[in-house]
């Protein structure tokens, strides 16, 4: 139990930390936005003659600034797939904080490069744009299916074996400090299968169900009569991991078909985005445009 309460702890903090990064990029973008409204409002052809087109425009003082924070990011996520692939920074952290960063990188950089734009796209520049935002919008679908595979601490991805060999571990830890062991590991049983069985099950209900996993956790732990605090929250997270590595089990080949089907359709998009952004912006060095340097 010390063992999983100091890697709550530790998660706690991690999650902490990118959460209070998230604020802070969504108060800059919305300060962005304040600040820059009456230009980005204006119509296309006024723009020209606007007192912040100096500023906003794709080539303006902060805007090319824009383009190049938001072309920084989506280079720098791309370490997470030299981190998963190579043993390079191997030491340096578990899988799933580089995911986090990657996903994080992932939605603010396509934010910035859309204000970069000034909401304007058009041209070749257009192809590297959508292919962007898809590659954005269908990263959200890979991060979810990403968290269904069971995995290490490392993030590797675990093996028959090693998943029973868990969920002993995660039983006899929850029986050992539940005041009603036996009627929790059969509501945890009930909560992991739909109630038509695992043949009923799919990636649908799997995420509505996840979405509502706290909620059901929290009201069995309660019907059991232990309190809430910091053991509540301990047994939880056992709790959560046992429900959610028996879900992940059960719809595994479900989940490994349609993750190699997101790999068709995200990859594409990407070398498109990247072969089209070097394009870009090696024409734009080649025309003089240096922002501040």
């Amino acid at each position: 139990m010390g063992h999983d309460r100091d890697r709550a702890t530790a998660d706690g903090g991690f999650r902490a930390v990118m959460l209070i990064l998230h604020i802070v990029a969504v108060a800059g973008v919305l300060a962005i936005l304040w600040r820059a409204r009456s230009y980005y409002l204006a119509p296309l052809q006024d723009r020209p003659f606007h007192d912040g087109y100096a500023t906003w425009r794709p080539t303006g003082s902060v805007g090319h600034g824009l383009g190049f924070a938001g072309t920084a990011a989506l280079l720098l996520m791309q370490l997470y797939s030299v981190r998963k692939r190579t043993r390079l920074f191997g030491r340096l952290g578990r899988m799933s904080r580089w995911l986090s960063a990657h996903v994080f990188l992932g939605i603010w950089g396509p934010v910035l490069i859309t204000l970069h734009t000034s909401f304007k796209v058009q041209g070749l520049v257009a192809a590297s744009y959508w292919s962007m935002v898809a590659v954005a919008l269908s990263g959200v679908l890979g991060r979810f299916l990403y968290r269904q595979i069971p995995r290490t601490i490392a993030g590797q991805e675990l093996s028959a074996a090693d998943m029973d060999l868990r969920e002993a571990e995660l039983r006899s830890e929850l029986a050992a400090h539940l005041p009603a062991p036996e009627a929790v590991l059969a509501g945890l049983d009930r909560l992991a299968v739909p109630p038509g069985g695992p043949a009923s099950a799919g990636l649908v209900w799997l995420f509505r169900r996840n979405l509502a996993l706290r909620r059901d956790l929290d009201r069995l732990l309660g019907a059991s009569g232990l309190d809430r605090g910091v053991e509540r929250r301990l047994i939880g997270a056992l709790a959560r991991e046992r429900v959610l590595l028996r879900r992940r089990r059960v719809l595994g080949f479900q989940v490994q078909q349609a993750f190699h089907y997101w790999h068709v359709v995200h990859k594409p998009f990407a070398g498109l985005m990247f072969l089209v952004m070097v394009v870009h912006v090696g024409v734009a060095l080649w025309l003089g445009y240096r922002w501040i340097f």
